[in-house]
């Protein structure tokens, strides 16, 4: 799936009758540079999630009256690969968001610091001519 900063993508699966389930995600189309990525997954009644690891960073998984929510935030850099181990009974599903935005590099801060520094001179000079 391709990835595109600022645009939330959602995936998702339906009709999972496997007692145990392993699904791969890929989501490409990212540039080099790191990323703030969010994601979250929501399941039916039936299924529950064991493991979901976002480019080999865990989930917070949590599970409870027969739900399972699982959420991420952090940053990566390039593709990743989504992997979901879990188990359903019946017809169950699930369906996830994801989005990303694009994290400055530090010589972008470096130089927005630079620049505040040279109008800061600026003004000061300004300020003592008579």
């Amino acid at each position: 799936m391709s990835l595109t900063p600022g645009t939330p993508l959602s995936f998702g699966r339906s009709n999972i009758t496997e007692t145990g389930f392993m699904d791969e995600i890929s989501f490409t189309g990212l540039g080099k540079g790191m990323y703030a990525v969010n994601a979250a997954l929501f399941s039916s009644v039936g299924l529950s999630f064991d493991k979901v690891m976002l480019g080999g960073k865990p989930f917070n998984v949590m599970s409870g009256g027969g739900l399972s929510t699982a959420f991420y935030s952090g940053q990566h850099g390039g593709d990743w690969t989504l992997k979901l181990t879990g188990s359903g009974n019946g017809a169950a599903s699930y369906h996830g968001l994801v989005s990303v935005a694009a994290v400055p590099e530090p010589e972008t801060y470096a130089l927005m610091l630079g620049g505040l520094v040279a109008v800061g001179v600026a003004v000061r000079r300004r300020r003592q001519q008579p």
